[in-house]
């Protein structure tokens, strides 16, 4: 009984951890792609990568324990985490990521015009 307690608990961090990651990627790639706070994007992709492993673990979730005892939340979390790594491929994941912290590095930035200031009397 601990062990199953101990696995759906598993299962449950790598589903919210799996889907976090998601949501994260698509925010970062909805960001300019300029050279402004490259560093901090940069880091984010790091551990966008590292979180998105959770999606790995999911793929060997025996069919049983689908229909043991979760709630209907813990369910919906569950298929959704399953739904984004059968949909985002960690291999596309890591492509669009490299390609983002590349040209957001290689980019130079795009900085904000100045305010014309009024000629002076």
């Amino acid at each position: 009984m601990e062990l199953k307690r101990c696995r759906k608990s598993e299962i449950l961090v790598n589903a919210e951890v799996c889907s976090a990651a998601a949501r994260q990627f698509r925010a970062l790639m909805a960001l300019p792609k300029d050279g402004l706070m490259c560093g901090p994007k940069s880091r984010s992709a790091d551990l966008i990568e590292q979180n998105f492993e959770s999606c790995a673990a999911l793929s060997d979730i025996p069919a049983d324990f689908r229909l043991g005892d979760l709630t209907k939340e813990e369910s919906s979390l569950v298929a959704e985490a399953i739904r984004i790594r059968e949909t985002l491929t960690e291999e596309e994941l890591l492509r669009s990521l490299k390609e983002f912290v590349w040209t957001c590095t290689e980019t130079p930035p795009k900085l904000p015009p100045m305010p014309k200031q009024a000629p002076k009397p």
